[in-house]
């Protein structure tokens, strides 16, 4: 032991969350797989890209934020749904982009048929395809400016692929960088949203996970505090944890749907056995999934919402903050512990010192 109670109770917390955030993290990548949550993210950001804003009306109401905010949640449910229609002239370009061969045929199963994941080269190759599409010319380069053409007057997609053109002087190995560069500049801000919108999800599976194992912060944190034997215990499978595992887990990010979900039910029953023994040094022995629509889950959230609400928030920050923080203080512990292993040290060459004097003596 350190000496330090407190620090030994926060590294049993910190595990605790670091745990409780693996097991969320698998539990919302599988609803992703389920769902091709990436895949419709995805699609959403290049439909941004080809497509001109969508959610802007005329009507005074949906200038305002919770007007603009509700069009947008109706114009993403129709796009999740499928209902778009495919003669939509404004989305031809969407279309077409999706109906390319290099993209089509990237999907990696599951409910939803859109790839999940993909490069600048594929998007660049795809986006200049579909705009030659049907297109006459002499050259790529014509065929690709009467694609331009034929899109929309006065539309934003077709300013700024023209301007994209004309930024490359007409040259098609610059002009598919700068095609790749929007791309990713693009995706950049896409994957931003999507960590917020996952964040979300989190807080709501860690409400969920935090009432079914009865797991809340202030009561973890007192029997921590006050049992000697299960706080050594739970420091312990913290150390051990860190030295089996140098760096954090990851999930399974584009390989084919069947083994990403073999995978991520494998992290889920490892994590799992994890959170069992934890618990059984906890003495917590409820781990039933408890439904938000049953009466008993909103009387147990609520004699003791904050101490549920705490671990729920500690879920949502995520497995790598947790596993980052965990880290640091397995080595600041040991730090600490060094000093006293220097004294004893020092003890130990006095008393034999002392030893050998009083022999001559």
């Amino acid at each position: 032991m350190t000496g330090s109670v407190a620090l030994d109770v926060v590294i049993g917390l910190v595990f605790i969350y670091l745990l409780y955030s693996l097991f969320a993290t698998v539990i919302m990548e599988i609803i992703s797989n389920w769902i091709g949550l990436r895949a419709r993210n995805l699609k959403h950001s290049i439909n941004r890209m080809l497509v001109d804003d969508e959610y802007k009306s005329q009507h005074p109401f949906f200038s305002l934020k919770v007007g603009a905010y509700l069009i947008g949640i109706v114009l993403t449910a129709r796009d999740f749904l499928g209902l778009v229609k495919k003669s939509d002239k404004k989305k031809k370009l969407f279309f077409d982009f999706y109906n390319q061969p290099s993209i089509k045929y990237l999907s990696n199963g599951g409910i939803f048929t859109k790839p999940s994941y993909l490069t600048a080269g594929s998007f660049s190759k795809a986006l200049l395809d579909s705009l030659k599409k049907d297109q006459v010319g002499n050259t790529p380069l014509t065929r690709i400016q009467n694609g331009i053409n034929a899109l929309a007057a006065g539309s934003d997609t077709r300013a700024h692929i023209q301007s994209l053109l004309d930024d490359a002087n007409n040259d098609l190995e610059k002009f598919r960088v700068l095609l790749e560069n929007w791309f990713e500049d693009t995706q950049e801000r896409s994957i931003a949203w999507f960590k917020r919108n996952n964040q979300v999800w989190l807080l709501i599976i860690g409400i969920l996970m935090a009432v079914s194992f009865d797991a809340s912060t202030f009561k973890m944190a007192k029997k921590l505090s006050y049992d000697k034997e299960a706080r050594e215990q739970l420091v312990k499978m913290a150390s051990d944890y860190i030295k089996e595992n140098p760096r954090p887990k990851e999930a399974p990010s584009d390989t084919l749907y069947e083994e990403n979900l073999k995978i991520l039910n494998e992290q889920k029953k490892e994590v799992q056995e994890q959170i069992n023994s934890a618990h059984a040094i906890l003495g917590i022995e409820n781990s039933t999934f408890i439904a938000p629509w049953c009466g008993c889950f909103w009387r147990k959230l609520f004699d003791d919402f904050f101490g549920y609400f705490i671990t729920a928030l500690a879920i949502s920050l995520g497995a790598p903050f947790w596993f980052d923080l965990l880290n640091k203080l397995v080595k600041l512990r040991g730090s600490v512990q060094e000093p006293t292993r220097s004294e004893q040290a020092k003890a130990n060459i006095a008393n034999s010192n002392q030893e050998i004097l009083d022999v001559k003596a």
